[in-house]
């Protein structure tokens, strides 16, 4: 929605592109049909549960096609920026959760629930695994029992923060893919890091809160650290940007 007002405004801007620049028509009927049979797709009962995190994705690209199509260079790199983005998201998330989807539980298990699991016992907080994707926390309140997995991988984070990583790129016209590949493995790690602070902090939160102000953590914490993180990789890339200007 931010994104379609953002291209509305934009569009309202004379600000005109360079003559002899990519034909808008082309782009603009592919981000139509791309919109018109996602949302066809999941309307017709063919999707998992309406519009889903994929689809989500396939509509920015629809609209980010779209927005190449402005007669505002602004609204054309504003395109660009989801283009590149959502384009780089899409093959990561069907990768991940398509091709090696039963595989994804060991991930959640080795690499997120087992080291955050290690970070709350060593902050005092007793818990026991007592699954692949289960733990059980011995609250002051009450005693708990979580199920670590899904979303709390923070692969999304992930595809996010690399997406934004090719996205401004391409949008700024950085060519040094050797530093765009070492900002988007830094990225990567800034996001698992970031998650694995978050499930952290949810343990101990349930130790010593309870539940319902655990849940209320777990709303909006995720997204405060995915802004806070964001806000470090555009800082990164607009130092790379003025390095390669340089």
């Amino acid at each position: 929605m931010l994104f379609v007002a953002a291209i509305i405004l934009l569009s309202r801007m004379d600000i005109r592109r360079p003559p002899g620049d990519i034909k808008p028509k082309f782009y603009a009927v592919i981000g139509v049909s791309i919109i018109i049979f996602d949302a066809a797709y999941n309307y017709a009962g063919l999707g998992r549960s309406g519009i889903n995190t994929l689809d989500s994705m396939i509509l920015l690209l629809g609209f980010s096609l779209v927005a190449r199509s402005i007669d505002n260079e602004q609204g054309r790199m504003l395109g660009t920026f989801g283009m590149y983005m959502s384009a780089t998201f899409i093959p990561l998330y069907l990768t991940f959760y398509v091709v090696f989807a039963e595989y994804l539980y060991r991930f959640d298990h080795y690499f997120v629930m087992l080291p955050s699991a290690y970070i709350a016992k060593a902050a005092g907080v007793p818990l026991e695994i007592v699954t692949t994707e289960i733990v059980r926390i011995y609250g002051a309140q009450e005693n708990l029992v979580l199920k670590i997995g899904g979303p709390c991988s923070g692969l999304y984070s992930m595809f996010l923060l690399i997406g934004i990583v090719v996205g401004y790129s391409a949008t700024e016209g950085i060519s040094d893919v050797r530093r765009i590949i070492k900002l988007a493995a830094v990225a990567a790690v800034v996001a698992y890091t970031a998650n694995l602070i978050r499930i952290s902090t949810l343990y101990g939160v349930a130790y010593l809160y309870g539940i319902d102000i655990m849940m209320t953590v777990h709303v909006h914490l995720g997204w405060i650290l995915f802004a806070l993180t964001s806000v470090v990789i555009l800082y990164l890339l607009s130092r790379t940007h003025q390095v390669s200007l340089k």
